[in-house]
């Protein structure tokens, strides 16, 4: 978990990783609003599906079960 935190925040990306026995998610690198931050820095800049996958990595990770 250590390492994966580490690699999201060196290239400034959100990394997923999922546990296929159990279908777990776990995000890493999420962005965060610091306190007091403007609202506008309070949003989401990556686009989410209605069933709130994240698209074809996800199905994958949910077929090897």
């Amino acid at each position: 978990a250590i390492e994966l935190s580490i690699l999201a925040d060196y290239y400034g990306s959100e990394i997923a990783a999922y546990d296929i026995q159990t279908t777990r998610c776990d995000l890493y690198g999420q962005i965060s609003a610091f306190e007091g931050a403007p609202v506008e820095f309070d949003q989401s800049s990556v686009p989410v599906r209605k069933d709130r996958t994240i698209g074809p990595a996800e199905e994958l990770a949910f077929e090897t079960c």
